[in-house]
């Protein structure tokens, strides 16, 4: 039986108080599994199978196979993307740091994220709200996801140490 009390999530590291974003994104772990999230049963089949490559430690060292950087869930507002990634998380066995929409224009931010990732690897790095569009010095723009794209190619992805990032969007195309 599922209740509010295991559901929620807890803080596994206390942030680091030198740091200007510390305060605001700290490393958790997630109580939701897969088990807890409503239908979606194509997409939890698939995120059950990056688990097992993820999981599956013994498999890349033994074909040098780098694991997967990432993965994009894509669909519109309230379908249970967020808790997706936190059940794939938990299912994953993997701790979370979590950016969204408004955060993803920082790119100071977003590299003190992924140096923190790189601090508590084996992580996962959520990006919620990849296709976010703002105004910023009076234009109107997208997430810089060139920014986005080059961190997640200078993360580690070998079996022991390697940053998973998840990303989120409303639509594909963006």
């Amino acid at each position: 039986s599922v209740t509010p009390d295991s559901l929620r999530e807890i803080e596994t590291q206390k942030p680091d108080q030198r740091t200007t974003y510390a305060d605001r994104f700290s490393i958790k772990t997630s109580h939701i599994g897969l088990d807890d999230v409503a239908g979606q049963v194509r997409v939890k089949k698939e995120l059950k199978s990056i688990i097992k490559v993820l999981q599956n430690e013994k498999g890349l060292r033994h074909f040098h196979i780098s694991l997967p950087r990432g993965l994009l869930l894509y669909g519109p507002e309230g379908v249970g993307k967020t808790m997706l990634v936190k059940a794939f998380a938990k299912e994953a066995g993997l701790p979370y740091i979590y950016l969204r929409n408004v955060d993803l224009f920082d790119e100071l931010l977003i590299q003190e994220v992924y140096a923190r990732a790189r601090i508590a690897a084996p992580v996962i790095v959520v990006l919620e709200g990849v296709d976010t569009k703002g105004v910023i010095d009076g234009n109107y723009t997208h997430i810089p996801t060139d920014v986005l794209c080059e961190m997640i190619d200078h993360v580690p992805s070998g079996p022991d140490n390697y940053i998973f990032t998840v990303a989120t969007a409303r639509e594909i195309e963006e």
